[in-house]
């Protein structure tokens, strides 16, 4: 398992922040209790696969890492999911059963316990939609919505019939399903996202 410099590490690389600016977001998170490392240097702890959800909610979330966007980092870990899991994709209504794999994330109750399972299920998912075969694999995507805070969770894969399906996955502070239209997309986390986090956690010594 790594440890968060790690992991700052490798999201500065992908974000495109200087290194400074992701480390001031994710110690504000850690000083806040959001990420459960305690110590600092020698004899820290390893981070959890909540704990990397955690962080790139945080970091992807907010803007920065001011008191107010802590707290609103905070009401975006914990929201809840909303509603029931949406089945989308072929043009006749008829699904194929859900794999057994996204189990963990269709049936987790908040938004970091959904994430931290797509962080795990990571070597299903597609590195390049555009080249590899979707037999068997996953293309995911999290958005992640302010003022009003909402978290969605879409993935897609290819079916029996060659037809694409889908899920979709609602959390938010509360049951709001009927605004929609009142959330403004802020961010969108991709597929790489995850398979560099899950690199990261768990391959990388």
């Amino acid at each position: 398992m790594a440890y968060l410099p790690a992991l700052v590490d490798m999201l500065a690389e992908r974000d495109g922040r200087l290194r400074g600016s992701v480390d001031h977001v994710a110690r504000a998170l850690r000083d806040a209790g959001l990420i459960h490392t305690a110590k600092r240097g020698r004899g820290a702890a390893p981070m959890t696969a909540l704990d990397a959800a955690a962080l790139i909610i945080g970091l992807y979330g907010v803007p920065d890492a001011s008191p107010d966007s802590v707290a609103d980092a905070s009401r975006l870990i914990s929201m809840k999911r909303r509603g029931k899991v949406i089945r989308q994709g072929t043009p006749f209504g008829e699904f194929d059963p859900l794999p057994s794999t996204l189990r963990p994330i269709t049936s987790s109750k908040t938004l970091v316990e959904a994430v931290a399972a797509l962080i795990e299920l990571a070597p299903l998912i597609r590195s390049r939609p555009d080249k590899q075969p979707a037999n068997n694999l996953f293309d995911v995507m999290l958005q992640l919505g302010r003022p009003r805070m909402r978290g969605l969770i879409k993935i897609s894969w290819t079916g029996h019939d060659n037809n694409t399906q889908g899920v979709q996955i609602s959390f938010s502070e509360t049951d709001s399903s009927h605004k929609e239209h009142l959330y403004a997309v802020e961010v969108t986390i991709n597929s790489m996202c995850f398979i560099a986090l899950h690199q990261t956690l768990f391959l990388l010594e």
